[in-house]
This record gives C-alpha cells, sequence and structure tokens, in this order.
C-alpha cells in the first residue's frame, strides 16, 4: 500500500502540475486568458469533492474497495492520457473536475483498508508513511515536469501535432503509467481485506442517503472522533492564512519583487521540511505519550509559530517558526489519520475518513478567501514612534488570527 501511495500521489501532483502548464501555454487552450483558465482548473479540482466527497465515504463502505481503486485508477488513467489531444477549455474544466471525482473515490477506499493490513500497534506507522507519502510527492512532481524537458523531444518528432508542448503532454503519459501501476498493485491484495463488512450482509437493500446520515451520527455520537474531525478541520481553516497571506507578507519582508518571490518559496520549503519532519517524528512521540495528546498539543505548536510568524520582520526570523508551524501540523495530522482508524469500526471508516476530507477541502475553500478578504477590509496601517515604525496591516493581523484560531482549535481538542 506505501508503494501504491507514493506512486499514486506522485502522479496527482503531477497531473495537477501538467495541467496548469497546459492551459497556460502560449497559443494553447487558455491563452485568450492564461489566469481565468488557471484558476478554473484549480476550482474544480476542489469543488466536486466538497458534494461528492461523503457519498464517496458511503461508496467504500458498501462496495468493494479493491474494485472501487481499480477501477478509479484506471478511469483516472484513461482521462489524462487523452488531454493532449483535448482543445476546448470546457472539456478540460470537465476532466478536472472528474480527475477530482475519481480521487475522492479512491481516498477513503485506501485510508479505511489500511488499518486492516497492519497490526494495531503497526498502525501509527503504517499512516505516517502513507502521509509522508502524500506530501514528499509534491516537490518531486515539480521537478518531474522540469526534466520530462529532455524526452520531451523524441516525443514531437513522433507527434509534430504536439510541437511545443511535448514535455507536458509526456507528464500526462508519465501520470497516466502511475495511475495503471497503482491499479495493478491494488488488484492483487487480498480481497477479504478490502471488502468493506457493509458489502457482506445479505438482502440488505442500498440507501445511499441512509448510509450517509449513519456516517455523520457516528461522529456526532462519538466525542473523541468528533474531536479528531472538528480540529481537523479547523486546524485547516488556520493553518490556510499562512497559505493565502503568505506571498503578500513576504513581500512585506523583502521589498523586491524577485526577493519577494523568492522569500514566499523559501517559506514553502521551510513549512513543508517541517510538515514532512512532524509527521516521521510522530511515531516516535506515540511510543513515548499518549496518542490523544499528541493532536491538541500539535494543534496548539502550529498556532503558536503561525502566531510567532505574523510578528518577524525579517524572513530568516519568520523562517524557523514557518518551520515549527509545518511540525506541528505534521505531528496533528498523523495523529489524527492513527487515531480515526482506531477509534472507528470498519463498516463506518470509509464515511469518517470522507467527512474528515470533505470538511477540510471546505474548510480551505473558505480559509483561503476569507484571510484575504479579512486583511483587505482591515487595510495597512503603521504606528510610529520615536525610534520604530510598527506594522499593524491586515495581513499581519489576519495571519495572527489566523494562528490564534488554530491554537484554540488545539485548546478545545485538549479540553475535550
Amino acid at each position: 500500500m506505501w508503494a501504491v501511495t507514493t506512486v499514486s500521489s506522485l502522479g496527482d501532483w503531477l497531473g495537477v502540475f501538467a495541467l496548469v502548464r497546459y492551459v497556460s501555454l502560449p497559443g494553447g487552450v487558455g491563452s485568450g486568458n492564461a489566469a481565468f483558465a488557471v484558476g478554473g482548473v484549480l476550482l474544480f479540482r476542489v469543488v466536486p469533492g466538497l458534494f461528492f466527497g461523503p457519498f464517496a465515504g458511503v461508496l467504500a463502505d458498501r462496495f468493494d474497495r479493491r474494485r472501487l481503486m481499480v477501477s478509479a485508477d484506471i478511469a483516472r488513467a484513461v482521462l489524462i492520457a487523452t488531454i493532449p489531444w483535448v482543445h476546448s477549455l470546457l472539456a478540460l474544466y470537465l476532466v478536472s473536475a472528474s480527475m477530482e471525482v475519481l480521487g475522492q473515490l479512491w481516498m477513503p477506499s485506501k485510508d479505511a483498508t489500511i488499518p486492516n493490513l497492519v497490526e494495531r500497534d503497526q498502525l501509527m506507522m503504517a499512516n505516517q508513511l502513507s502521509q509522508i507519502s502524500t506530501y514528499a510527492s509534491f516537490p518531486f512532481a515539480g521537478a518531474l515536469v522540469a526534466l520530462l524537458v529532455i524526452p520531451a523531444h523524441f516525443l514531437e518528432g513522433v507527434f509534430p501535432s504536439l510541437k511545443g508542448s511535448g514535455s507536458v503532454n509526456l507528464a500526462f503519459f508519465f501520470d497516466a503509467a502511475t495511475f495503471l501501476f497503482s491499479a495493478s498493485r491494488v488488484a492483487t491484495f487480498p480481497r477479504k481485506l478490502m471488502q468493506a463488512k457493509r458489502a457482506r450482509l445479505p438482502g440488505a437493500r442500498w440507501n445511499p442517503l441512509t448510509d450517509l446520515l449513519e456516517g455523520l451520527r457516528f461522529i456526532r455520537k462519538q466525542p473523541m472522533v468528533r474531536t479528531l474531525v472538528i480540529g481537523a478541520w479547523t486546524a485547516f481553516s488556520g493553518g490556510s492564512a499562512i497559505i493565502s497571506l503568505g506571498p503578500i507578507f513576504a513581500g512585506k519582508l523583502v521589498r523586491t519583487s524577485q526577493g519577494a518571490t523568492a522569500a514566499w518559496g523559501t517559506l514553502i520549503v521551510a513549512v513543508g521540511l517541517g510538515l514532512v519532519s512532524g509527521m516521521t517524528t510522530a511515531g516516535w512521540l506515540s511510543r513515548r505519550f499518549d496518542r490523544e495528546k499528541i493532536f491538541p498539543i500539535g494543534l496548539m505548536v502550529g498556532g503558536v509559530s503561525a502566531v510567532g510568524v505574523s510578528l518577524m520582520t525579517s524572513i530568516q526570523a519568520a523562517i524557523p517558526f514557518t518551520f515549527l508551524a509545518g511540525f506541528g501540523a505534521g505531528t496533528a495530522w498523523v495523529t489524527t489519520y492513527t487515531l480515526l482508524g482506531e477509534k472507528t469500526e470498519d463498516r463506518l471508516r470509509g464515511r469518517t475518513f470522507a467527512a474528515l476530507q470533505t470538511g477540510i477541502q471546505l474548510s480551505l475553500f473558505i480559509g483561503l478567501a476569507g484571510w484575504p478578504l479579512l486583511a483587505g477590509a482591515i487595510g495597512n496601517h503603521t504606528l510610529s514612534t520615536s525610534h520604530y515604525v510598527i506594522d499593524f496591516s491586515g495581513t499581519r493581523i489576519a495571519m495572527f488570527s489566523g494562528g490564534a484560531f488554530l491554537f484554540l482549535s488545539g485548546i478545545r481538542a485538549a479540553r475535550r
């Protein structure tokens, strides 16, 4: 499962990067308004999950998870491989939305299966590897898009119609291959470990709405599960302040345009390294401390660190706080997955993880739009003294608020 997650995650990120580049190519389908085209692609990658995500969990709890994952992988391979011959922006939006729906179907099936594949004392390590594979593949996918320029010349020679976009199209074909690899591996997994227990009940009539409501009632009635799910939702909502306001914040620390771009990239690297470090350390911490205490502490560390970032006046000072923010988030995230796997029975696990993912997407959607709006509403303000000029800009205040919101979510989780 680790190999499947790694390769499939690499394919997901690679597909996003390649699709964004494809619609922004000069003379391409989105050349009339590249910003609008790219925004549309990203929007269609997020919105479908808000509506389909909960029902994907219902399917994962009702049917053979192995068949669902294999079918989703094959469908994604076919869709992504046909993009080089798609010349309609609307069609690309539909492909992007379809990829997201299939990904939503694949993810809860995988998450619900992991606890069945390992012993209870190995679950933390399994989730740790799964999450590291998912997020550590992000920079490798970006590098791969660039490296594919080298063999792209051969592709353009075979298909002259693809000239000028060979590296991007090769990325699509490589992406299709990753999904086919994933499908071939998942197909070999033991069926008895991947078939949802609810699906084996004879004569049961399937009512998807009833199944969905049952999953939501389970989350509401189980205090620990409810705390984990709501805690993750609020954490992503608060943490999104750094993502959405980071470029503007970096611009305030470094005045030049090129310097601001480099500063923002540095902060992204710092938070990414912190995220992976936190995920890696979570297993070690779980062997020495109560897992139910690690989760809220991780949220509080992330929140305090995000507040620290908002108060810094130089990029050098902001880097360690950014790293710690990622570290706290990574620790809390792996612990969330592990505890949900332990506390949720198999027949409801798919719906629980789907509710988690859907809520996170909604939280990100609200946070990515809400924090910049708050910053814009506050505006730019300064307080001058005889020796210093103190920045009270809306960007800093909104980032401070996001960190405080994250910290308070950790306090709330600890009290539960």
